[in-house]
């Protein structure tokens, strides 16, 4: 029985390849310990297939690190003997799902974000991923860190300003204290990305929003020497939902490009 996964920073998504199944989860953290990995693997995949004889897994996931790498197979080496698994990372899957066996630039803008010249089998990243505390622009944490700045600031509107003290229930002082009181901050801090999606008309929130992506493709992808010669991929809630403004920036640069806010359905067409 074949099963591809799809695994966030936030979410986790399955599909059962034969069955047509598709079920979502919470994302499996894979700098969490291994205790912890087992754990949230035994929760999350059903009994019905976990005990299954013949279980084969295709895992791509954000965070796939060499140590990451080597802990997952020690994991299901020890404790899942029945189970063959294979990990990839997520910025493949985006790939494979956006380009199939074609050329392109594949983007990952969801809870975090990542980019990599794809040559129809392989990625070549352009920079070293260094997560949300050194980079990911364009991100939804990127997104919701910069409206938390200017709300500290006092740069936003009264009205923005009275939805995120109804979003949070703090006001700025005492969210300051939450938010480094959290072992975790990164799902809180990406969650604020809502309020952008809600208000993307309001004009300060556009500039955020413009601000955040053109960091991010200025950075990375941009720095591709022939770029603008490849088509370029979009995955994630951050394309998906903000995808007109996405549109306004590659339209002004003259740049082909798709987005899917889903890949693993489109992996599943790969693999057919």
């Amino acid at each position: 029985m074949k099963i591809i996964v799809d695994n966030g920073g936030t979410k986790s998504d399955w599909i059962v390849v034969h069955q047509n199944r598709h079920f979502s989860n919470v994302g499996i953290n894979l700098f969490e310990n291994e205790l912890s990995i087992i754990e949230q693997f035994n929760s999350i995949i059903p009994k019905d297939l976990i005990n299954h004889h013949e279980l084969n897994i295709d895992f791509y996931s954000a965070g796939m690190t060499m140590n990451n790498y080597k802990k997952l197979k020690k994991i299901f080496t020890n404790q899942f003997t029945n189970i063959r698994i294979n990990f990839f990372s997520d910025l493949l899957a985006a790939s494979r799902a956006l380009f199939k066996n074609e050329k392109g630039i594949t983007c990952i803008l969801g809870t975090g974000s990542n980019c990599a010249y794809y040559d129809g089998q392989e990625n070549h990243s352009f920079f070293m991923s260094s997560g949300h505390i050194f980079s990911d622009e364009g991100s939804g944490y990127d997104l919701g860190k910069r409206l938390l700045q200017s709300y500290f600031r006092n740069e936003l509107s009264d009205d923005l300003e009275q939805q995120i003290y109804s979003k949070t229930g703090f006001d700025k002082e005492d969210l300051i204290s939450h938010i480094y009181s959290l072992t975790n901050h990164k799902p809180f801090i990406s969650s604020m990305s809502k309020i952008l999606k809600k208000n993307h008309f309001n004009p300060q929130i556009h500039e955020i929003i413009t601000k955040s992506l053109v960091d991010f493709l200025n950075k990375y992808p941009f720095q591709f020497s022939n770029y603008k010669d490849l088509k370029f991929g979009f995955v994630g809630g951050v394309a998906y939902n903000f995808k007109n403004q996405l549109n306004d920036i590659m339209v002004a640069n003259n740049i082909d490009y798709s987005v899917i806010e889903k890949p693993i359905f489109h992996l599943l067409n790969y693999y057919q």
